[in-house]
């Protein structure tokens, strides 16, 4: 297995808020919660984003800020860029 998919896996289990906010973001999401699903989310973000890197050197993440920034923050650790707008 690519090990870029443990570390998307492990990386959806954190956020920019204080580790209080963390478990209470976890505690209610699902997405986040499950085994399963974070292994598929880091599938996909991998997917993603090795199908980005065949059109552009380095891939632009862009944040709409609707969320506390856990599906940013795996792009970014694969090597995507901050798109500046």
């Amino acid at each position: 297995m690519d090990e870029r998919i443990n570390q998307v896996a492990a990386l959806a289990n954190f956020s920019a808020y204080d580790e209080e906010a963390t478990r209470k973001y976890i505690d209610g999401a699902p997405h986040i919660k499950h085994a399963s699903l974070r292994k598929l989310y880091g599938e996909l973000v991998v997917q993603v984003f090795d199908t980005a890197k065949q059109q552009v050197d380095v891939p632009k993440v862009l944040d709409l800020g609707a969320g506390e920034g856990s599906v940013k923050l795996p792009f970014l650790e694969l090597g995507g860029q901050r798109c500046r707008g």
